[in-house]
Parts: structure tokens; sequence; C-alpha cells
């Protein structure tokens, strides 16, 4: 017997040694790949426009500057950080009815009463926002009954953009439109669930005169309400 022999098939390399370094491998490259961030995404942050049909916000089907809210009706605007391909914004939080918004404001002749419903964004979409302001408010408008969507709202809330554009409310955020695009955003906040806000009456700044204001520059990245 070939003692040379047998001692060379006892030291040879086994057939597990390459499999072993193979699992090792993948489970470094899986560990490395759940500790890293996920990629930051181009995106785009800015107000749009919604009316309220029972309990559900929908895209007016005209803009802001075409569509006539009805005496009785409820309106709302939400600032959201959306990806760049998004269509359309995010939707208030809050579903609030009329009576809620307007109950306590008497009717006036010749005029309409609407409902007003502001959804500032969660406190990570905007940082110029202060953390313990209000997310939701609503506000109740009186303005004249042919007054366009965009109009009504400049009655009950401090508006800045040249319409269509809603640029700023009440100073947020305080950059304008030139705060719109956003070349990182974190995805964990672009797919981020949302829950209903409970809504707060507005006490904030004076509304907006439509015949008077004067109308803020809307920077070439601003994206009109829908």
């Amino acid at each position: 017997m070939d003692r040379t022999t047998d001692r060379g098939r006892r030291d040879a390399p086994g057939p597990r040694r390459p499999r072993t370094a193979l699992a090792l491998a993948l489970t470094v490259t899986a560990a490395l790949s759940a500790a890293s961030p996920a990629h930051a995404e181009p995106a785009h942050r800015y107000w749009s426009t919604w009316t309220l049909q029972g309990t559900s916000w929908q895209v007016p089907e005209r803009s802001a500057t075409e569509e006539v809210p009805a005496d009785g009706s409820v309106v709302g605007l939400r600032f959201a950080l959306l990806p760049a391909s998004a269509t359309n914004g995010r939707s208030p939080r809050a579903t609030p009815s009329f009576e809620e918004v307007c109950g306590r404001t008497a009717p006036e002749a010749g005029t309409k009463r609407v409902g007003v419903v502001v959804d500032h964004g969660r406190p990570e979409e905007s940082a110029s926002r202060p953390q313990d302001a209000p997310q939701v408010e609503t506000a109740c408008a009186v303005a004249p009954v042919d007054a366009t969507l965009v109009a009504t709202v400049r009655h009950a809330l401090d508006v800045q953009g040249t319409p269509p554009m809603v640029c700023a409310v009440d100073g947020h955020p305080a950059e304008g439109c030139s705060a719109n695009r956003v070349a990182d955003a974190d995805p964990a906040v672009l797919e981020a669930t949302e829950e209903p806000v409970e809504p707060v009456r507005r006490t904030a700044p004076e509304p907006t005169d439509p015949d008077t204001a004067p109308a803020a520059t809307p920077s070439p990245e601003a994206s009109p309400s829908p």
C-alpha cells in the first residue's frame, strides 16, 4: 500500500470549503445591504388644492382659478413632499364637515360660506415650520358667491403666490416656491403611511385681501396647484 498516496488523499481539501466561503460572502453582503440607508430620491414639495366630497378628498376638476366652490362646501390645501414623478399631491389628513368648520359663522347677504382645511404637512416634509405649530387647521371663508377656489381661500388664509400657484400659506414655507425642488429626499418620508389628524381652528395671520394683496413672484421651479 502506498502510504504517501493514502496520506495525500487524507490531506486533500474537502468539497465543503468553497461552499462555506460562498455562504459567508453572501451573509456579509446581505448584512451590508440591510445596514445601508435607502438611496435619496429627487422630489418636489408644494401646496395642492382639494374639494371635499362627503368624507373623501377629491382633486378639483378644474384649476384653482377656475373651480368655484359652492356655498356650504369644504375645500382643502395640503403641503407635502412627493416623488418627482407624482402626478397628484397628498390630500389633507382631516375631513371635517361644513358645520364643524363654519357652524359658528353667520351667513351674510351676497356671500357664500366655504369651509377651509389647511394641512401644513408632516414636520419632516418641511424644516421651516415650528415643530409645535398645528399641522392641520380649519377656517371659514366668507367670500363673494362667484369667487374661485383660490380667491375663496384668500378670504380665510394669508396666501402668497401668483394664481393658480400657491407658494406659501401663513408664511409656510418661508422660502415660498423656491423651496419646491428637493434633490435628495428621504424615501422613508416620501413613502410614509399617514394617519388622520384632529384639526384645530385657525388663529394665525389675517387673511389675504384678494383685491389688494401683492402677488408673490413664483420660482421657475414652482408647481401649480392642481
